[in-house]
C-alpha cells in the first residue's frame, strides 16, 4: 500500500479527524474512491468520543526506557508483525516489521463499527439477518434481532452476518460503506491500509501493525465501541427458532482463558487463513499509563494472546513515564 500518493497521505494526515465530504476522488493502488454523501449525526460523530490528550498540547509524557531493561529480540515471537505504542504521546515502544503489509481479517470490524456510528442508529429497531453465504457461528439468515443485538454480536463474537445485516439496515449500499471505510482510514493517517469488505473475510483487506494501532486508538475513543469490547459474553434470542445462543468474547485475555494480569481497555481479534492469528489491544498499568499493542500473523490462537500479553508486560516493566 505504499503506492498511495505521498501528497495524498500528507493531506490526510493534516486533515486529522476532519470529515472531508467535499474532497476530490481518492486514488488507491486498488481502485478509485469517490466521496460518499453520508448523513452524519453530530451527536454521535462528535461527542461519542471520550476525551484524550492531544499530542499538540505538549502535556503527554514520553516514556523513557529504563537502563536495566532487557532486550526483547524479534525471534522471541511467532507474530509476523508487532507494534507497541504509548497512547498519550504516540511514542513507539517496540516494533517488529510494524510497517509491512498484512491481511487484517476481523480487526476490520473496528473500522466498520466506526463507520456505523456515523449513522444515527435506532438501537431498538429490528433488522433481519442477511442471506449472505458467509462464515458465521452465531446467527442464521432470516432471524430477526435488534440493531443493538447485531452490534454486540459483531464486536463480541465477531459475527460476519451481524456486520453486513447492520449495513443493509442503515440504507447504505455495501459499496458506499466500504468507500467510506477507506476514506476514514486516510483521515486517521492509515495510508498503508485498504479495505475491500466490511467483515474481514476478504484477503484484500490489508494494512500494517502501525496502521492498526491508529485504528484501535480511534475506535476506543468511542464509549459504544470500548464498552462493548469489554463485555465477556452476550446472549442472543432468535424468536423465529425460539432459541437462545450465548456468544463468548473472542478476546481470551478478557476471559482469562489465557492467564494474565493486564488491566484491559479493549481488544479485537482477527483470523483468516491468509492473515494467521491477529490481535490488537489496549491495556493500562497500575499508574493508569495506557499502551496499544498489535500482533499480526501469530501461529496459533493462543499465541496471539500470550504474545500480546508478553509484549505489554515487557513494555510496562521496561519503560518509565516519569517527567
Amino acid at each position: 500500500m505504499s503506492k498511495v500518493y505521498a501528497a495524498l497521505g500528507a493531506v490526510a494526515l493534516g486533515a486529522g479527524l476532519l470529515y472531508f465530504r467535499d474532497a476530490p476522488a481518492l486514488t488507491f493502488a486498488h481502485e478509485v474512491l469517490h466521496p460518499v454523501e453520508v448523513a452524519v449525526s453530530a451527536d454521535v460523530y462528535d461527542t461519542a468520543r471520550r476525551n484524550y490528550i492531544s499530542l499538540e498540547s505538549n502535556t503527554a509524557v514520553i516514556p523513557s526506557k529504563k537502563d536495566d531493561a532487557i532486550v526483547l529480540l524479534p525471534y522471541t515471537f511467532s507474530a509476523t508483525s508487532i507494534i507497541a505504542k504509548d497512547v498519550d504521546s504516540g511514542a513507539l515502544l517496540y516494533e517488529k516489521n510494524a510497517y509491512e503489509e498484512h491481511s487484517l481479517a476481523s480487526i476490520t470490524k473496528l473500522m466498520s463499527a466506526l463507520v456505523l456510528l456515523e449513522r444515527d442508529i435506532d438501537w431498538d429497531s429490528e433488522a433481519v439477518v442477511s442471506p449472505d453465504n458467509i462464515i458465521d457461528n452465531h446467527m442464521y439468515a432470516g432471524d430477526t434481532y435488534t440493531m443493538n443485538d447485531l452490534w454486540h454480536a459483531a464486536l463480541i463474537g465477531s459475527s460476519n452476518k451481524a456486520i453486513v445485516s447492520m449495513i443493509d439496515a442503515t440504507g447504505w449500499t455495501r459499496e458506499q460503506f466500504v468507500t467510506r471505510m477507506n476514506q476514514r482510514a486516510l483521515e486517521f493517517g492509515m495510508s498503508d491500509t485498504y479495505f475491500a469488505g466490511p467483515t474481514g473475510l476478504d484477503e484484500d483487506n490489508v494494512g500494517t501493525a502501525s496502521d492498526v494501532a491508529l485504528l484501535l486508538h480511534e475506535a476506543l475513543l468511542y464509549d459504544k465501541i470500548r464498552s462493548t469490547l469489554m463485555i465477556p459474553n452476550y446472549e442472543l434470542y432468535a424468536a423465529e427458532r425460539n432459541k437462545r445462543h450465548r456468544i463468548n468474547n473472542t478476546n481470551w485475555l478478557l476471559l482469562k482463558w489465557v492467564p494474565n494480569d493486564l488491566q484491559l481497555v479493549g481488544g479485537k481479534t482477527g483470523y483468516i487463513v491468509k492473515s494467521g492469528y491477529n490481535f490488537a489491544l489496549e491495556a493500562t498499568n497500575s499508574e493508569g499509563k495506557a499502551i496499544d499493542v498489535v500482533v499480526l500473523g501469530t501461529r496459533s490462537n493462543d499465541a496471539r494472546f500470550s504474545e500480546a500479553r508478553d509484549v505489554a508486560n515487557w513494555v510496562f516493566s521496561s519503560y518509565s513515564w516519569e517527567r
